[in-house]
C-alpha cells in the first residue's frame, strides 16, 4: 500500500500544469517532470526584460541572453494550445550588447519539449543588437516536436546574401536564425518554420548524430529586378549604389532566396 501511494505520489508530481510563463520558470532547471502550461497566448515585451520579470534572462557562459533555459534532465514540457508571442522589440532590449539572444535554450538532457508556437511578433526589419536565435539545443538526446516556428527580425533584410553574411561584408549583417541543433543525439520532429529573416533556418554546428524528421520549412524569395526598383529611395541596397559582396554590382534577372538556406 506504502509503495503504492509513493507511486501516486510520483505520478501527482509529474503532472504539473502551470497558468503563466512566471509560473513555468522555476520548473525549467527540474529532473523526471512532467509540466504542461495552460493553453492560451502569452506575449513577451521589451518592458518585461527591463522589468526583469524573466529571471532565466541572463548571460549564459558571457555568450547568450537566454529567455527560456531549459537545463534539467528526463522531463517533459507540453506546450499543447499554447502560443508565444516575442515581440521584436525583445531582441534589442538588453543590456549585455555584445552577446546575441537565444529565445529557448536546452542544455539538459533526454528532455522532450512538445507543440510550441512561438512567434516574433512584429516588423521584419526589428534586427537583434547582434544575433538571435529562436531555439538552440544543445545537452544530448533531447527532442523538439511539434513546434511551429516564425522568425522576424534581422539587419538587413530582403536581400538574402547579396551584400554579405558575416566577415566579409558590404553591409554589416546583424541576423536572426530559427533553429540550431548542436549537442549529441538531439531530434527535431515534426517542427515548423516560418522563415522571415535573414540568417539560417534550421542548421546544425558540432551537432553528433542529430536527427531531423518530418520538418517543414517555408522561406521568401525576391528578385533582384525588385531590389533594382529601390534605387534613389535611400534604402540600404541604394546607400551602397548596389555594389555586392561578390565585387559586382547587383546583376538583374535573378532569384534570391532572403535566408540563408533551408536546412544545414
Amino acid at each position: 500500500m506504502i509503495g503504492l501511494l509513493a507511486l501516486l505520489g510520483l505520478k501527482t508530481q509529474a503532472q504539473i500544469t502551470v497558468s503563466s510563463l512566471t509560473e513555468l520558470m522555476p520548473y525549467l532547471d527540474d529532473n523526471n517532470v512532467e509540466v504542461k502550461l495552460k493553453p492560451g497566448t502569452y506575449t513577451i515585451t521589451a518592458k518585461d526584460i527591463h522589468n526583469g520579470d524573466f529571471s532565466s534572462a541572463t548571460v549564459v557562459k558571457n555568450h547568450a541572453n537566454v529567455l527560456f533555459l531549459f537545463s534539467g534532465k528526463n522531463s517533459v514540457y507540453d506546450f499543447s494550445g499554447v502560443t508565444i508571442n516575442v515581440k521584436t522589440e525583445v531582441l534589442s532590449a538588453f543590456t549585455s550588447k555584445n552577446t546575441e539572444l537565444y529565445e529557448i535554450q536546452i542544455t539538459g538532457n533526454k528532455n522532450v519539449l512538445k507543440n510550441l508556437t512561438i512567434v516574433d511578433d512584429g516588423s521584419v526589419h526589428d534586427a537583434p543588437t547582434r544575433r538571435a536565435t529562436n531555439i538552440v539545443m544543445d545537452g544530448s538526446e533531447n527532442r523538439i516536436e511539434g513546434f511551429h516556428i516564425t522568425t522576424r527580425g534581422s539587419y538587413p533584410y530582403g536581400y538574402g546574401e547579396a551584400f554579405g553574411k558575416g566577415g566579409k561584408s558590404v553591409i554589416n549583417h546583424r541576423k536572426h536564425s530559427s533553429f540550431l541543433v548542436r549537442g549529441y543525439k538531439n531530434h527535431a520532429k515534426n517542427d515548423t518554420i516560418i522563415h522571415r529573416s535573414y540568417g539560417h533556418a534550421l542548421f546544425m554546428q558540432a551537432a553528433d548524430w542529430p536527427i531531423i524528421e518530418g520538418c517543414y520549412i517555408e522561406g521568401v524569395m525576391r528578385s533582384t529586378d525588385d531590389m533594382w526598383t529601390e534605387k534613389g529611395t535611400g534604402s540600404d541596397a541604394d546607400k551602397v549604389d548596389f555594389n555586392t559582396v561578390f565585387g559586382y554590382k547587383l546583376p538583374k534577372g535573378y532569384m534570391m532566396c532572403l535566408g540563408e538556406e533551408g536546412i544545414t
